[in-house]
């Protein structure tokens, strides 16, 4: 083969991987546009697949006041649409969660009572929960089971 033709056939297969690489990471990031009622979790956005996790509670401060890291609680989300916070291993605070829209949480404690409507951002390890006022920020830890 022609060493011209090899160029040509090298930057054509270059360009093709990233296309593919491309359309998979678009995949990931849109969500299908249907609501989560916590038994069924949305898992096609990056954003909304919290569902069989746990993660450490970094902070939870207001937004106009400095985070410091400070990891005294646990936070889990079960595949069954539950959550939990849990501080020196005992729980918390508890209820159901949703997901909707890709990057919408809402949490409601047993009793049904609103804990919070909070907004998603997912940066490397670590999530932010945004509801206007708090800014709740999580790090991963690990998938769980239940």
């Amino acid at each position: 083969m022609k060493k011209q033709a090899k160029s040509k056939l090298l930057n054509s297969l270059q360009s093709l991987g990233i296309v593919f690489v491309m359309l998979f990471a678009l995949g990931f990031a849109c969500g299908d546009g249907k609501e989560n009622t916590g038994s069924t979790p949305q898992t096609s956005s990056v954003q909304s697949n919290i569902s069989g996790t746990y993660w450490q509670l970094l902070s939870m401060t207001k937004k106009d006041v400095p985070v410091e890291d400070d990891a005294n609680a646990d936070v889990e989300f079960s595949k069954s649409g539950k959550w939990g916070i849990y501080r020196g291993g005992s729980a918390g605070q508890a209820g159901t969660y949703s997901v909707s829209g890709g990057n919408r949480l809402l949490m409601k404690y047993e009793s049904g009572e609103l804990y919070g409507s909070y907004t998603m951002t997912r940066k490397g390890d670590i999530l932010e929960l945004d509801d206007g006022e708090y800014l709740l920020r999580l790090r991963y830890s690990s998938a769980i089971d239940y």
